[in-house]
């Protein structure tokens, strides 16, 4: 035996309304889960990208690819930092310095990278800049890099490297 439902007249077109109102709380959720998943992602790779960089560099390990082509090995370094933290949807700003080039000396390593927002519905800690900074002691000194002690990329605008002295 066959049991019907049957739907009052005033019933129709409920789920079509709900549907509705339901929807755009929905997006909005799953455009915030995007945004954060990106600075986040961002987050941790500038972390990871600095030490990359500062390890490098206290080793000397040569720069390969397309930082090999910088001029002066903190130049380099600031470019191997960009690469390895390779953001998503952003830009990567690094800066390289060291006051001496000698055993247990610190090399520091300073990134920052601006995330921008795919939907832009919630807003990003800190206006999306994520930053980081590694000290490293200096292991290898059988030749003092070439170049200058320090190297920094161009900021944009209200943007400073104040936090990375």
């Amino acid at each position: 035996m066959a049991i019907r439902t049957r739907l009052r007249r005033g019933d129709r077109g409920a789920a079509a309304v709900e549907f509705a109102i339901v929807v755009p709380l929905l997006l909005a959720v799953l455009s915030g889960i995007l945004d954060y998943g990106f600075y986040f992602n961002n987050s941790i790779s500038v972390r990871q990208g600095v030490r990359e960089a500062a390890r490098q560099g206290v080793v000397q390990t040569a720069a390969a690819g397309s930082c090999a082509s910088q001029v002066g090995y903190m130049a380099q370094l600031a470019c191997t930092a960009d690469l390895a933290i390779g953001p998503v949807g952003g830009a990567a700003y690094s800066k390289v310095f060291y006051t001496s080039w000698a055993t247990g000396q610190t090399l520091t390593v300073c990134s920052m990278v601006s995330t921008k927002a795919v939907v832009g519905l919630v807003p990003y800690p800190k206006d999306g800049w994520t930053t980081s900074r590694t000290d490293m002691s200096i292991e290898v000194t059988s030749t003092t890099p070439a170049g200058d002690t320090s190297f920094a990329q161009q900021l944009p605008e209200g943007a400073s490297w104040s936090w990375c002295a």
